[in-house]
């Protein structure tokens, strides 16, 4: 184990560690085998804080004029709930109107 979280991340190990003793406990109960894996404890995994967007940053974003588009087959509302076989010019307009609602939130 101290190898794989000197190579590899924690989350890695922790899953390793968790396949290695599945497969040692059924080892034991089918052969016989000690299980290396009893004193073993499972690698801890540090917390790791989620990236917030600041409020600035999702302004910046509204209000960069980028392309809005909806991928082909994308499932979306717009749409009541079907793939989207292509991006009307209807569909970019209500998405750039939801976003300038968004905007106006930001603003407020």
């Amino acid at each position: 184990m101290a190898d794989i979280l000197r190579r590899r991340s924690a989350n890695t190990a922790a899953t390793r560690y968790k396949v290695m003793r599945v497969l040692y406990r059924w080892l034991e109960e089918e052969e016989e085998l000690p299980n290396p894996m009893a004193r073993m404890k499972p690698p801890i995994i540090p917390e790791r804080p989620i990236p917030i967007v600041p409020t600035d940053g999702l302004r910046r974003l509204l209000n960069s004029r980028l392309p809005v588009r909806v991928l082909p087959g994308a499932i979306s509302s717009m749409n009541n709930g079907r793939p989207d076989p292509v991006n009307s010019p209807e569909q970019v307009e209500q998405t750039r109107s939801r976003a300038e609602g968004h905007r106006a939130l930001l603003d407020a």
